[in-house]
């Protein structure tokens, strides 16, 4: 559903692909989180924490990664903007 024809960046190159599967990787890793979350028994101040800044770093390396030249290079101000892949978040963690 992410991956449309015509999803380019400002320079011409596609961008639907990447989305797509920055999407599923963060996804992945909300879902996993979740998991840790429900598995334990007990919940401190500190594994709270520890779970939030898990879940907090898939946004600030993917906007640290997209800052360099490469394969995501300006893709995380694209990603975060598409109403669909926030949608797309919402509907696979609900």
């Amino acid at each position: 559903m992410l991956v449309q024809t015509g999803a380019t960046q400002n320079d011409g190159k596609e961008i639907g692909f990447w989305i797509a599967g920055m999407s599923v990787y963060g996804v992945c890793e909300f879902i996993a989180n979740g998991v840790i979350f429900m598995k334990y028994n007990v919940h401190n101040y500190e594994g709270i924490i520890i779970i939030i800044l898990m879940v907090a770093a898939y946004f600030v390396f993917y906007a640290i990664f997209s800052v360099f030249p490469g394969y995501i290079y300006h893709s995380f101000s694209t990603n975060m903007s598409i109403l669909l892949v926030w949608l797309s978040f919402f509907v696979a963690l609900g």
